[in-house]
């Protein structure tokens, strides 16, 4: 009985392969020191952005309509064009209720204020000045208005090229609109605020 008798391969060393490259341990450290820098100036620069999702539930209690309610027919829904999720559609695509709901929130106002890197969208209880809109018309809707707090009573509202002293409160007149700018929970001096939509 005759055995074939085969050399073993040579294994790679592997502490041979690792010092082949250890040797340029300086360009591993720097493309990792790129990396890091370079995801946080990304982070840094980016505005997050938030995905918001719901769902509604509209209920219809009414079965069968007119003549044919208490027949055997009525279970049936055969003669019966339900409408009720198209109306509410409709209802809830309105103008008039969309642009109700953005109001009630406040939402008609975007507030940002400038970062060193970033321009960062203000809300909630990190407004410094608030507006309070009481008239729009269409053209206000381009308008890049400034604010800067002064002190406590004052602000300077500035539109285009023109800066004015305002107290907080008082009744703001424009052809473009009307607006009363309030003191925000976190009123800051020295803070410019662009308000980039009315």
């Amino acid at each position: 009985m005759a055995y074939n008798k085969q050399n073993p391969t040579n294994s790679p060393d592997v502490k041979a392969q690792i010092m082949k490259y250890a040797k340029y341990w300086y360009f591993f450290g720097l493309a990792l020191l790129l990396g890091l820098g370079g995801a946080w100036f990304y982070l840094q620069t980016q505005v997050p952005k938030y995905k918001v999702t719901s769902s509604l539930l509209v209920q219809d209690d009414s079965k069968g309509d007119g003549l044919l309610k208490g027949t055997a027919f009525s279970d049936l829904n055969m003669f019966k064009t339900s409408k009720t999720v198209d109306d509410e559609m409709e209802v809830m695509r309105s103008r008039d209720l969309i642009y109700k709901v953005l109001s009630d929130l406040k939402m008609n106002v975007r507030y940002h204020y400038n970062l060193p890197l970033k321009t960062q969208e203000l809300y909630g209880k990190n407004l410094p000045m608030e507006v309070v809109v009481d008239k729009l018309t269409d053209k206000a809707r381009a308008l890049k208005l400034t604010l800067r707090a002064i002190n406590n009573d004052q602000f300077v509202l500035g539109e285009k090229d023109k800066e004015t002293i305002y107290r907080f409160g008082n009744k703001i007149t424009r052809p473009q609109f009307t607006i009363v700018v309030q003191k925000g929970k976190a009123l800051r001096f020295q803070v410019k605020l662009y308000i980039l939509a009315l």
